[in-house]
């Protein structure tokens, strides 16, 4: 019988669960809809998790995120939800960065190549808009995350596009995409002003 807690989901998956242990995981926020996805993460085995995040908890923290409570209430948010975080399998190594998304942003000196994966959840504009512009300069995975209630949005961004050949394929499966359209669909795909389009 295999020792390694995770055998069932390599036996399942295969070399995706040995790439999910060997990985290296950035946390742009420590709220409570990262503090859920982390606990995903965690329980699957990730590698290795850092949080970056300066908020001292508050009363509103209590209400949404069951890594906190009451006794907390001051403390580091970062560090707390981390340590309850990690109990959940002590495997996994973790650490906090007290800084705002921002400040560890805007250094120059930040790491930020060293992740695999960059998750920021429920930030501003701003620190999506310079995490996208990382992550297009030095090649990083990231994941924007925001929810509003019941109410989410995911983006992800990666430098990579696969593009697959299917005439080497033994069977081919059927492309739908138009390589070289016809006139006169140009002429209808162009004739839409998307601009002016509204969004209904």
């Amino acid at each position: 019988m295999s020792k390694d807690k995770y055998d069932r989901q390599t036996r399942l998956w295969g070399e995706g669960q040995i790439l999910i242990s060997a990985s290296k995981l950035l946390c742009l926020n420590s709220d409570s809809l990262s503090s859920e996805i982390l606990k995903n993460l965690i329980l699957s085995g990730v590698g290795e998790v850092t949080i970056i995040d300066n908020a001292k908890i508050t009363k509103e923290d209590i209400k949404t995120n069951f890594f906190i409570d009451l006794n907390d209430i001051g403390k580091n948010r970062s560090e707390i939800v981390l340590k309850n975080l990690l109990e959940l399998n002590p495997d996994v190594k973790g650490s906090f960065i007290e800084k705002t998304a921002k400040e560890y942003l805007d250094d120059t000196n930040n790491d930020l190549g060293k992740y695999d994966i960059i998750i920021a959840a429920n930030l501003k504009k701003e620190e999506d808009n310079k995490i996208y512009e990382l992550s297009k300069k030095m090649g990083l995975r990231v994941v924007i995350i925001k929810n509003n209630g019941l109410f989410g949005f995911l983006r992800i961004f990666e430098n990579y596009h696969g593009n697959m050949c299917l005439r080497l394929m033994d069977n081919p499966v059927a492309d739908y995409r138009l390589s070289c359209p016809w006139k006169e669909l140009i002429d209808f795909a162009n004739s839409f002003d998307l601009e002016k389009m509204e969004l209904n």
